[in-house]
């Protein structure tokens, strides 16, 4: 699946959401532990992209893109992916300021999709553990 390239794109996929739920034979256990996996891992995929653009990496960068960009449409993060999408772009066209300024709405962003991705396991049970943890700030 492609995701879409541009921030018009809905925020998640639920569909891909409910498929990882039937994964786990409908346990919201194994997809909150895909999650974390993803908020454990998000913040330092980023600095690596930072880095990479910084030293004009393309090479690099795209690489780095193009992981972020996989690990988001796995978990239905459609938004993210499509702007994981216009960074790789961005690299490939050379335009570096351009990529890290997605890159920083791709932050934005995530803090937006891990709220909707709360909601979505939690079905806007507020009395659970939230999905964001300390962890999510680990490198």
């Amino acid at each position: 699946m492609k995701p879409p390239a541009r921030s018009d794109a809905p925020i998640l996929d639920t569909t891909v959401l409910r498929e990882l739920r039937a994964l786990g034979d409908d346990d919201a256990g194994f997809l909150k532990q895909l999650l974390e996996l993803f908020y454990r891992h998000f913040p330092g995929r980023v600095s690596e992209l930072h880095a990479a653009l910084s030293a004009s990496s393309a090479g690099r960068a795209a690489a780095a893109a193009h992981t972020i960009k996989g690990s988001c449409a796995a978990i239905g993060a459609l938004r993210l992916a499509g702007l994981c999408e216009e960074i790789e772009e961005q690299i490939a066209c050379e335009d570096f300021v351009g990529a890290a300024a997605a890159t920083a709405r791709l932050e934005a962003e995530y803090l937006v999709v891990k709220q909707a991705l709360d909601v979505e396991v939690h079905g806007g049970d507020r009395t659970s553990e939230p999905l964001c943890t300390r962890r999510d700030h680990d490198g």
